[in-house]
């Protein structure tokens, strides 16, 4: 099974040093992690990503950047990769960058620098739960959905078959 990705951007090295050293303590065997320092690194390291058939589950996003705000980096990222997890991960947001992030980013949940490390481990192990139980339920969705068509048609094709007989 492949490796899924968590993606961490901050332009603090020191922070994206620190959190994604504690990612990998507790998420290295099933997830890949990447750093970006800036919103434009963070947008092409997810094309990257993307077109090399692999998957980008959850990131961690800092909302005070030079060039490209958090919540613009959010609301992009939810425009092009709504099924991506997007957290946001801040010691200086204001209240008013924080709701955009909501509305606009779709972020799923909020941590202040600094962050207690046992529970944005935990956070982050109930959210990455729920996204696969979404994409598991996605798929079975979509088996269903091809069965009930193919019994729609096999239906179809004895109801013309009955007609003919009559």
């Amino acid at each position: 099974m492949k490796k899924g990705y968590i993606v961490c951007v901050d332009d603090d090295i020191s922070i994206l040093d620190s959190l994604s050293q504690q990612l990998r303590e507790y998420y290295n065997d099933t997830h890949n992690i990447e750093v970006a320092h800036s919103a434009k690194v963070a947008l092409k390291l997810l094309d990257d990503i993307f077109q090399a058939g692999n998957e980008v589950e959850i990131m961690f996003i800092d909302q005070v950047m030079p060039g490209m705000k958090g919540d613009e980096l959010m609301e992009k990222i939810s425009k092009k990769y709504p099924h991506i997890i997007r957290i946001l991960l801040t010691g200086q947001a204001s209240f008013s960058n924080t709701i955009d992030a909501i509305n606009k980013g779709g972020i799923r949940k909020f941590f202040e620098k600094p962050w207690d490390t046992q529970n944005l481990i935990q956070e982050t192990r109930i959210l990455l739960k729920e996204r696969k139980e979404q994409m598991e339920a996605k798929i079975l969705l979509q088996e269903l959905e091809k069965r009930v068509k193919n019994l729609t048609e096999k239906n179809k094709d004895l109801n013309q078959q009955l007609t003919e007989l009559s």
